[in-house]
């Protein structure tokens, strides 16, 4: 898995900061798992790519007490939209 550090900014605060991402191939599909700083919790999303393109978004998924709950959320929503589109 590759694990990334990120926080966007755009000139103001933004309470939506990607704090992690982890991302993977997956039947050759690349997938993310996405942890968002919410306050003292952390929200879960998922994306999947193929060929450069984005083909799902998964939006919030649930709210967690840890980064890591999150991102594993994330992949995992991820892996069973790969399965059920394949």
């Amino acid at each position: 898995m590759h694990r990334a550090s990120s926080h966007h900014s755009r000139g103001g605060p933004n309470p939506h900061n990607i704090k992690t991402m982890e991302s993977e191939v997956y039947k050759g599909f690349s997938i993310y798992g996405h942890s968002i700083e919410q306050g003292t919790s952390y929200a879960a999303s998922g994306t999947i790519m193929r060929d450069g393109m984005v083909l799902q978004s998964s939006g919030i998924l649930d709210i967690f007490q840890t980064d890591e709950e999150a991102l594993l959320t994330g992949l995992a929503w991820a892996r069973e939209w790969v399965d059920g589109h394949t």
